[in-house]
């Protein structure tokens, strides 16, 4: 099944997040228009705001259990997704880069 188009914008837009490297940087490596870049970001970004919000469902609050290699954050939530997921959000998280997180985590292998 191929991946729609703000699909495949979303994993760039992620991939370029993670890598460290500037937006020109990146896309001048990966071979991305920097003008399309810039206009699905925009594009992605007003769809998550006029997206509906998800549905409600069950919350259980447990003490945390950080990863040995990480010491504990106050004030951190962390959501346990399906399939062994975690998620952990520090204070300060940002919105819209929490939004851009839950749709790639809730896409389909």
């Amino acid at each position: 099944m191929r991946a729609t188009p703000s699909e495949r914008w979303r994993r760039i837009i992620l991939r370029q997040q993670r890598s460290g490297l500037s937006i020109a940087e990146y896309c001048r490596r990966h071979e991305v228009p920097p003008a399309s870049f810039f206009a699905w970001k925009r594009r992605l970004r007003q769809e998550a705001v006029l997206a509906p919000l998800p549905a409600f469902v069950p919350v259980r609050a447990t003490p945390a259990e950080p990863p040995s290699s990480l010491q504990p954050v106050h004030g951190a939530i962390e959501l346990r997704l399906g399939r062994g997921r975690r998620l952990l959000l520090c204070p300060g998280f940002d919105p819209g880069t929490l939004r851009q997180a839950l749709a790639i985590l809730e896409e389909r292998p």
